[in-house]
């Protein structure tokens, strides 16, 4: 265990060269003494301190990660491929990156608020906006190296982006209930001024427009990406004078909220209606009967990210990227081929 009484000007005295020689050793640049300063060090046991390196250099070693919903398993997910990557590939050298993870609770305000706050103590960011507004005036007095994650600013792009293919997966949801015979297919959508939000309305309609099925606003009802506002929805489109025979949650949350308000309502799921979800979940094969979704590779967001990100902290300047990944439908038992009249059984909410 290191000496904490043990100094710079130690390792200086002990390898016989300056105190400036051996502070930039430690920050990274080639000396002549280098293998006497190591020898030094090793000897000594002196062990550096992140704060005074930070104030030397200018730089944290720390790596800000605002996600949208801390309680959206989506994003536990892909900070776990953010953090594996940093702990693989950002540990390098005398300051490995740290991560300092942020909730902005899908609202703008506080967005602004978190990167007021993070001025100056973080060297790069990976961020899911809320919304698709204009960066926030905070983001470019940063001057920081930036990658946005699932979702993106309006306007010129910031940063690298990593995206999935939301319109893709949603169409193809679509076209298999189709498939199955359905033609009132339901609708859960997230805000439109969001890039999931958006992107996945946009697929509902291009894969109704795909298999020859009018678009009916009746059939969409808006949530916020929240279990309560999926439950709301859900009883929102039961109470139709035609309720859908099939229903389509854009993500996991607002899925678990509808399959709870199915439940509620005693709609058998499989049975009375199909049901899709957004974002595959463990538990999805494990319900009865298991839950179809449209699954993307959430952890290799996270991991592409970081990635791009050590890049460009490592003096990429090549112009910013964007990486859309491949989205998949997963078939399951909560879809089926629909059963008898056009419309399923409509059950009143209390």
């Amino acid at each position: 265990m290191a000496d904490e009484r043990v100094t710079i000007d130690d390792v200086a005295a002990l390898s016989g060269v300056s105190r400036s020689s051996v502070s930039r050793y430690l920050n990274g640049n080639n000396v002549r003494s280098r293998d006497a300063i190591r020898s030094a060090i090793e000897k000594l046991g002196y062990e550096a301190s992140p704060i005074a390196r930070s104030l030397r250099s200018g730089r944290t070693s720390l790596i800000g990660v605002l996600v949208a919903d801390v309680s959206n398993p989506f994003f536990g997910a892909a900070f776990r491929g953010i953090e594996s990557v940093a702990r693989s590939e950002g540990s390098a050298g005398p300051d490995p990156v740290q991560l300092l993870l942020c909730n902005t609770d899908e609202h703008e305000d506080r967005l602004a608020e978190l990167l007021e706050g993070l001025a100056g103590r973080i060297d790069a960011l990976i961020i899911a906006p809320p919304v698709e507004s204009d960066p926030p005036a905070q983001l470019a007095r940063l001057g920081i190296p930036v990658v946005l994650l699932d979702r993106v600013f309006a306007g010129p792009p910031v940063g690298d982006a990593v995206l999935v293919d939301n319109e893709g997966g949603v169409a193809a949801a679509v076209h298999h209930l189709a498939e199955l015979g359905h033609v009132r297919i339901g609708f859960i959508s997230g805000p439109l001024d969001s890039t999931p939000g958006r992107g996945r309305y946009e697929g509902y309609r291009q894969g109704l427009d795909g298999v020859g099925l009018p678009f009916s606003e009746e059939l969409v009802a808006f949530g916020d990406f929240r279990k309560r506002s999926g439950e709301i929805a859900t009883a929102q489109l039961l109470a139709l004078d035609e309720p859908p025979t099939a229903l389509i949650a854009t993500n996991n949350l607002m899925a678990l909220g509808a399959l709870d308000e199915l439940d509620h309502q005693s709609v058998q799921v499989g049975h009375e209606l199909s049901f899709v979800g957004f974002d595959d979940f463990e538990a999805a094969e494990l319900m009865r009967p298991p839950v179809a979704t449209v699954s993307r590779p959430m952890a290799e967001q996270g991991e592409i990210a970081m990635r791009l990100l050590l890049a460009r902290m490592n003096g990429n300047t090549a112009p910013f990227e964007q990486i859309v990944l491949p989205t998949r439908f997963v078939p399951r038992g909560s879809c089926a081929p629909r059963q008898g009249p056009q419309t399923t059984v409509r059950h009143s909410p209390d």
